[in-house]
């Protein structure tokens, strides 16, 4: 891999992102609008859940605290993943080009990669933030890892859909299916209690994040595993994207 090339790459993409005000700005509001409505619709009251890793599965928590770190882990997957496959989605012709003219295909994504990787942790602090504004007290630093790993495994899917699908409809879909279904509803602790197919919900992308900040934030148990596993479900999507990118790069040398 050439330095001066990746140089390049990065420094595209970012001139690219850059250039996307609208985006910019919708992204910076999404939060913004979860967290306000989520602290309209939401009491002080103590409710018991069930933590899926913890100890002591039933736990008493504070409602809205709950939903607000919830539905935090849901919009840094959101952002994540949307920013992700138009990273990998938009250009392909352009990209397709770079190859002939002597680009390297795992050039150009590890230089996608590097900007995604800029992007999550810059909405994980974001989002961080906007969450010590309306909870109190603030999470502890383990909530914030489990919003990061949310975003990572979030991103690494939304470079997956990006490479699979070659128009933004399909990938529209794909991500608000999924993470509609799994990070902005099964992987609530009020829902999980309740199922009667838990193993569906723990098969999920954002089971094992959501469960890193859960138990950082309401239990005194160790997330090092969901951690892990986190790391390696994210890392799974990673690898199918890198090969089927360059796959499809390969095809026009």
């Amino acid at each position: 891999m050439r330095l001066s090339y990746l140089n390049t790459c990065v420094a595209m993409t970012v001139r690219e992102l850059a250039r996307k005000y609208v985006v910019l700005t919708l992204a910076l509001l999404l939060p913004v609008v979860f967290f306000a409505v989520t602290f309209a619709t939401t009491g002080d009251r103590v409710v018991p859940v069930t933590i899926a890793w913890a100890t002591e599965p039933v736990t008493e928590v504070d409602e809205r605290r709950m939903t607000l770190l919830f539905i935090g882990i849901a919009a840094a997957g959101i952002i994540s993943a949307f920013f992700a496959s138009s990273l990998i989605q938009r250009q392909v012709a352009a990209n397709r080009r770079l190859v002939l003219c002597g680009y390297r295909a795992i050039e150009i994504i590890t230089a996608r990669l590097a900007v995604l990787l800029g992007i999550i942790v810059a909405t994980t602090l974001y989002t961080w933030l906007l969450l010590s504004l309306v909870a109190s007290p603030s999470f502890p630093a383990g909530a914030f890892l489990g919003i990061g790993l949310g975003a990572f495994v979030y991103g690494c899917y939304g470079l997956l859909v990006g490479t699979v699908f070659r128009r933004e409809l399909e990938s529209v879909f794909a991500i608000l299916v999924l993470i509609n279904i799994d990070a902005g509803w099964l992987q609530n602790p009020i829902y999980y209690e309740s199922s009667r197919s838990k193993w569906l919900i723990e098969a999920l992308p954002a089971h094992f994040p959501a469960q890193v900040a859960y138990l950082a934030a309401f239990t005194p148990d160790s997330y090092a595993r969901c951690g892990t596993y986190a790391l390696a479900y994210g890392s799974t999507f990673l690898v199918v994207a890198l090969a089927w990118y360059s796959f499809r790069m390969r095809l026009t040398r």
